[in-house]
C-alpha cells in the first residue's frame, strides 16, 4: 500500500429532511457536526484527529463565518484540526472528496474528512444595495433561488436549461414521468426494507425524539398523480415538481486514508478510489456534460462501462437521466437502484457526496465490485469517481 491509493473507510449521511421539516431547527454547522461526530466517536478521531477536514456547500450565506472550522471544535475534533469550504454547486461534496484525494495522493495528507452539508431551511433572503442607498431598499432575492438554482452564465433557470434540452433531443413528459414514478418506487421499497440504515446517522432533535429515516421520500405515490402536475418553469413545458428533485437538509460525509493509514491503524475499508475527473463544457450544456465525465472518467480508469456493476447519477431532473441512459445505453438495473434525488430529496452541495455514501454501501450489500457516481454543476461542469469495493 502506498499513497497511490486512497480508500474510504467509512461513509455516512444524515436523513434528509424537507425544506423547512424535521432538520429546520439544526443550523448548517449543526449539521456538519452531526456528520462529524460518529467519524470522532467510533475512531477516537478526538486525540488523535485527521489532517484536514473538507465541506462542500452550495449557499452558504447567513451560515456564519467558517461554519466549518465550528463544526470540527462542536464535535470534539481538536482545535488543531484544519477545515475550510469548498463550492462548485451540485458537485460540492463531491468536489471535496476529489480535492481530500488529492491531498493523499500528494503526500500532502493522509487522514481526512470529506463530504458536503447544506440547509435549505435555513437560506436567507438577499437584500442588493443600489448606490447603498438603504432607504430605497424594496424586497427579498431568495439565496437560494440566486446562488443556488440560478445560472449565473446564462442568466437562466437550471430548470428552463434542461427543458431546452429536453425539447432538442425529444424527451417526452411521459418518458421523464416514467423516470420519475420509477425513482419514487425505488426509494420507498429501499427505506421499507431498510436499506439506507446502514449509512444513515440517527439524529436527537428536541423533545427527546430521534430521527432515524428520511423524511423526503414520499410512500404511496400513484402514477396517476403525475398527470396532475402542472408544467413548472415555463407554459406547455415537459418538467413538472413531479419529476424534478425538490432541494432539501442534509448532510454526508467519507472518511479517507492513505495505504499506510490502513496498516497502522489497522483499518478496514469499505473500498478504494479508482479514478476522479472533472469536466466543463458550454453552462447551456450542462445537462449533457454527465455522459462526458461518466466517460473520461472510465478512460482514466482502464475500465470499460459494461465493468461497472453499479451507477449512482445525480437525478435533478428526470430528463437529463433519460438522456444519459439513452446514449450511454446504461442497463436500468444498474443505475441508481435504490432511487435518486427526485425521491430523495436534492440537497444542493450534497448531492453527489450523497450518491457516493449510497453507492458505497451499495456495492458492500450487493456484493458487487466496481461502482461509478456523477453529479452535474451549474454553470457547464460535471464530476465522476469511480471505486472499488475493498477486498477484490
Amino acid at each position: 500500500m502506498n499513497n497511490e491509493n486512497v480508500y474510504i473507510i467509512d461513509a455516512l449521511r444524515t436523513p434528509l429532511g424537507r425544506a423547512n421539516g424535521r432538520l429546520s431547527a439544526v443550523s448548517l454547522s449543526g449539521l456538519v457536526r452531526m456528520l462529524l461526530e460518529p467519524f470522532v466517536e467510533k475512531y477516537g478521531l478526538g486525540k488523535s484527529g485527521v489532517d484536514e477536514v473538507i465541506i462542500g456547500n452550495a449557499v452558504s450565506a447567513g451560515a456564519g463565518q467558517n461554519f466549518t472550522r465550528k463544526a470540527v471544535i462542536d464535535a470534539g475534533l481538536p482545535d488543531t484540526t484544519p477545515a475550510y469550504m469548498v463550492n462548485n454547486v451540485c458537485a460540492s461534496g463531491l468536489q471535496a472528496v476529489l480535492n481530500a484525494r488529492q491531498a493523499i495522493v500528494s503526500g500532502e495528507a493522509d487522514f481526512l474528512i470529506a463530504g458536503g452539508a447544506e440547509s435549505v431551511s435555513h437560506m436567507p433572503g438577499l437584500v442588493f444595495k443600489k448606490r447603498h442607498d438603504v432607504k430605497k431598499m424594496k424586497g427579498l432575492t431568495e439565496s437560494l433561488m440566486h446562488d443556488g438554482l440560478w445560472c449565473s452564465v446564462t442568466d437562466r433557470w437550471m430548470g428552463l436549461l434542461c427543458e431546452d434540452m429536453a425539447r432538442k433531443e425529444s424527451i417526452s413528459k411521459k418518458e421523464q414521468d416514467d423516470y420519475a414514478f420509477q425513482s419514487y418506487q425505488k426509494a420507498a421499497q429501499a427505506a421499507k426494507d431498510g436499506i439506507f440504515s446502514d449509512e444513515i446517522i440517527p439524529l436527537r432533535l428536541g423533545g427527546g425524539k430521534i430521527c432515524r429515516e428520511d423524511e423526503t421520500i414520499r410512500h404511496g405515490i400513484t402514477r396517476e398523480i403525475f398527470d396532475t402536475f402542472e408544467s413548472a418553469f415555463e407554459v406547455r413545458g415537459s418538467i413538472t415538481a413531479a419529476n424534478s428533485a425538490a432541494p432539501c437538509d442534509g448532510a454526508a460525509g467519507l472518511l479517507l486514508a492513505s495505504g499506510p493509514v490502513v496498516q497502522r491503524m489497522s483499518l478496514q475499508p469499505l473500498a478504494r478510489i479508482v479514478a476522479g475527473v472533472s469536466v466543463a463544457g458550454k453552462a447551456k450544456d450542462v445537462f449533457r456534460l454527465g455522459r462526458k465525465a461518466v466517460t473520461e472518467c472510465l478512460r482514466k480508469s482502464g475500465l470499460s462501462s459494461s465493468e461497472i456493476d453499479l451507477f449512482e447519477i445525480n437525478e435533478a431532473f428526470a430528463a437529463q437521466m433519460v438522456l444519459m441512459q439513452r446514449d450511454m445505453r446504461l442497463p436500468e438495473h444498474k443505475v441508481n437502484i435504490f432511487g435518486g434525488d427526485i425521491a430523495m430529496g436534492h440537497p444542493l452541495g450534497v448531492a453527489g457526496v450523497r450518491c457516493l455514501v449510497t453507492l458505497v454501501h451499495a456495492l458492500k450489500r450487493k456484493k458487487k465490485r466496481y461502482g461509478l457516481v456523477c453529479a452535474c454543476l451549474g454553470g457547464g461542469g460535471a464530476l465522476a469517481t469511480l471505486v472499488e469495493r475493498h477486498g477484490f
